[in-house]
């Protein structure tokens, strides 16, 4: 019953508040249709339980992604505009903004972003078999453009295991301490970007990893300041005295960017946007 009053209240919001999303059928079909108003086209996603669904309300109703919150009418250009500026100037270099999606569970924050980003190149890495298969099939129906990965990321090239806690199809972490169980490919971000083409320029990276940000961010870190946007969610919550958030503190607080806490996540921005190399 939630879950049909949230339904109803986003309808109202998108039709008397101008939200950007509509979903079009209740929460109780699986097969749910999704109106962008911005850009004015329907999309799929196929859900598997009310797990995907929570997911997909977090991403595309909430904007859990999204960083309008940004603009202030005490600056004569926000960063909502910086962000537009260069995500345009990408583009007219002749090059693709290149987004890495770390988490992508059932596709919906890849979509989210194809959505808001429909001419950058996106990556997305999955660590569990199913969720990777999910993804995938919600994101290449609308969009070629998305690569998913069934890998994870850390700070170097590997192996780690599965580790499946019980809370759902959107918390498998990896546990780089298991030497048994389900193993999975870790690839590092310099890696993927050492990889990638020589046409897409790095723009946004958006991490989900359930408390594998502590590894991620141990070593190997160089690659943060080429990003201008990251996104972030932290896991102390999540695992408590374990200090997993503490090695991205240690990184983002020695570098030139703004740090912005918002609903689940941290936007780290850079603010010499003027210095990016393109």
């Amino acid at each position: 019953m939630k879950k049909i009053i949230y339904w109803l209240i986003s309808v109202v919001k998108f039709l008397f508040l101008h939200k950007r999303f509509l979903l079009i059928f209740p929460p109780f079909i699986k097969s749910q249709i999704f109106f962008d108003r911005k850009n004015m086209n329907f999309f799929h996603i196929q859900n598997r339980n009310s797990v995907d669904w929570y997911t997909n309300k977090q991403v595309f109703i909430d904007e859990q992604f999204s960083w309008n919150f940004l603009i202030s009418e005490h600056v004569k250009r926000s960063r909502v505009q910086d962000i537009d500026i260069l995500y345009k100037q990408i583009i007219s270099s002749n090059k693709q903004p290149f987004i890495i999606d770390c988490g992508s569970n059932n596709g919906a924050s890849s979509l989210y972003f194809h959505q808001c980003f429909p001419e950058a190149r996106i990556q997305a890495l999955e660590i569990d078999k199913g969720n990777y298969l999910q993804s995938k099939a919600n994101t290449q129906r609308h969009a070629k453009s998305i690569e998913v990965i069934n890998k994870g990321v850390g700070s170097r090239d590997g192996f780690g295991a599965i580790d499946d806690p019980g809370m759902g199809n959107n918390a498998f972490r990896v546990d780089f301490e298991k030497s048994n169980g389900l193993k999975v490919e870790i690839v590092s971000i310099n890696t993927l970007l050492a990889n990638k083409s020589e046409f897409w320029a790095p723009f946004i990276i958006k991490i989900d990893i359930e408390g594998g940000e502590s590894d991620l961010f141990s070593s190997s870190t160089e690659w943060i300041n080429k990003f201008p946007i990251v996104i972030i969610e932290t896991h102390d919550w999540l695992f408590p005295k374990e200090n997993s958030s503490l090695n991205f503190l240690k990184c983002i607080s020695k570098l030139d960017r703004d740090f912005v806490f918002h609903g689940e996540n941290i936007f780290s921005i850079c603010n010499n946007f003027e210095k990016k190399q393109i």
